[in-house]
Parts: C-alpha cells; structure tokens; sequence
C-alpha cells in the first residue's frame, strides 16, 4: 500500500483554507444554477420517517413509545390485524396510512389532530349484498303445467 506524505498530497492541516480554496476551486463550465424547483411536489410525503405496523385489537397503532387511537373507519367494523405504515414528519406530526387512504393524523404526543372521513373518489361500482336482498327470493322460471284433470 503507497502512502503519502501530507505535503506530497499539497494538503496540510495547519494550511490555510485560502489557500486550498486556490488549490481546488475550478469555475463552473455551465453559469446556470443546476438546483431544480420542487413545485408540486410534497416535500413533507418524501422527507419523513416511516414504519410499517399492525393494528392491534383496540384499534391501537404503536410506533416506540407513542401509541395512537384509530377513530371509527366508515365502511369498516374494525381496522384489526391491518397492516399501515405510520409517517413521522420532520415538524414531529404523525399519520396513518394504509395504501392511498389516511386513517389519521396526530400531533406530536399521539393525540387526534384530525379524524378520517369517508374515502373519496370511489370509482368503483356498488352491488347489492345478499342481506339486502334477504327478504327477495327469486324464484326460478316455471314450466307451464296442463290443467288439473276434473275429478
């Protein structure tokens, strides 16, 4: 292995930082800023801690030592036994999510700043469950019947 001495390198930790300024500063070939605006785009949604959690029986989220309540889902008993990823942003606020869906945000002690509302932009297409039909049986087509005979 070839090892340098520090003045063999030109760099010594006693030089100052003009010099070295001198020594590796080059100009830019290209005057125009290489930094691209961000616009559109949220910074807090890249910029953030995430975890991966299961929902336990209560309905209780833990990630280290806060824990967080999940309100009452519409269109969902329970979110039990779920798999959510929980964000940390850098302000310290936190969120749930699962998929595209939020199912809570919160502050940084794990209380409620705002509860879930009802899932939006459902394009999907809504068909009638057995229990609405219940009471509707559908009977099957009957063949036509020769008339009793007179007894």
């Amino acid at each position: 292995m070839v090892q340098f001495s520090r003045a063999e390198v030109g760099h010594s930790s006693r030089a100052p930082k003009s010099t070295h300024n001198q020594a590796f500063s080059v100009e830019a070939q290209d005057p125009a800023s290489s930094f691209v605006a961000a616009d559109g785009v949220d910074l807090d949604e890249i910029f953030c801690r995430e975890a991966v959690r299961c929902v336990g029986k209560d309905n209780v989220v833990t990630c280290g030592k806060v824990s967080f309540q999940i309100s009452k889902q519409p269109g969902r008993r329970t979110c039990s036994g779920l798999a959510v990823v929980v964000k940390q942003r850098l302000d310290g606020a936190w969120s749930i999510h699962r998929g595209m869906q939020v199912l809570g945000r919160y502050d940084e002690h794990g209380r409620p700043v705002e509860t879930a509302g009802p899932v939006e932009n459902r394009n999907r297409p809504r068909f009638p469950t057995r229990t609405l039909d219940a009471g509707k049986r559908r009977r099957r087509p009957q063949l036509p019947q020769a008339p009793a005979a007179p007894s």
